[in-house]
């Protein structure tokens, strides 16, 4: 990346807040479920992994209280200003927000309650060093819990914006969101890393969306600004591609016009031995 340049994570931040209140029914339960995971109770110490805007950072601090504390890590500046303006909206002053680039997690050893991760360790350069660390840092008997997405096809709420990419041949980006769709390469990376008890499973984000125009309208805020070849496209062709997205979503459309796109992720729970 040029010095000075906004990440890719950057350019994104200000979509996720605007579709963040759109979206926040459907994921919230995750933030409970990586919660009831990680085993969290009042006055623990947190660390969320990759927070972006805030999630689940904000639901954790909620939970551990005022006598507890979360450090919310993310590589990006532009999506740390945003969790941390949230945060001051809902009054919770037990966050800290620390950039941190989850490649180089360095808390000291035995000091964390538990760590999260919603939808962050897939974009890991080196997972195994990653998640050593992070085992390292827990307190002995402590638990990190982490959501990855599944398979492509039953990820409707990415793939279908990636197939429409595809078919007009847009680049995807080096960022592979489906790298651990694999419970069995997930579970393996977390035993690899000395964890124990590690247990991956299953559970659905049932998206939806008031018709197929919204469902192209909330991708288009959360993910235009990203889309640099189409942006470099005629205005035409840009026009065409979100139609394109709409008419893509017809086959989840329902006889009432709400699209329905149920997603599935893989949630895992491993803890540090004592």
């Amino acid at each position: 990346m040029d010095a000075g340049k906004p990440s890719h994570w950057d350019v994104a931040s200000e979509g996720w807040l605007r579709c963040s209140a759109l979206y926040e029914p459907f994921e919230e339960p995750v933030n409970n479920r990586l919660i009831e995971l990680a085993e969290i109770g009042t006055g623990d110490d947190v660390v969320d992994v990759a927070t972006g805007i805030g999630d689940p950072a904000l639901s954790v601090a909620r939970r551990v209280g005022p006598d507890g504390r979360v450090i919310a890590t993310d590589q990006s500046p532009a999506m740390l200003a945003i969790a941390e303006r949230r945060a001051r909206d809902r009054g919770l002053t037990n966050i800290e927000f620390r950039l941190l680039d989850a490649n180089e997690f360095d808390f000291p050893e035995g000091t964390i309650d538990a760590i999260v991760c919603r939808w962050g360790l897939m974009f890991l350069s080196d997972l195994g060093d990653a998640l050593r660390r992070m085992r390292q840092s827990l307190k002995g008997g402590r638990c990190l819990a982490a959501a990855t997405w599944a398979d492509p096809d039953k990820v409707p709420i990415i793939s279908v914006r990636r197939n429409v990419m595809r078919a007009f041949d847009l680049p995807q980006g080096p960022l592979d969101p489906f790298r651990l769709a694999s419970a069995t390469t997930l579970s393996a990376a977390a035993a690899s890393a000395g964890f124990e008890g590690v247990v991956v499973t299953r559970a659905i984000v049932p998206y939806e969306y008031a018709s197929a125009g919204a469902f192209a309208n909330a991708q288009r805020v959360a993910h235009e600004s990203r889309l640099t070849a189409l942006l470099a496209r005629s205005e035409e062709q840009q026009a065409e591609f979100w139609h394109a997205l709409s008419d893509a979503a017809r086959p989840y459309t329902a006889a009432s016009g709400v699209v329905h796109m149920p997603s599935e992720i893989l949630l895992l729970a491993a803890r540090k031995d004592r």
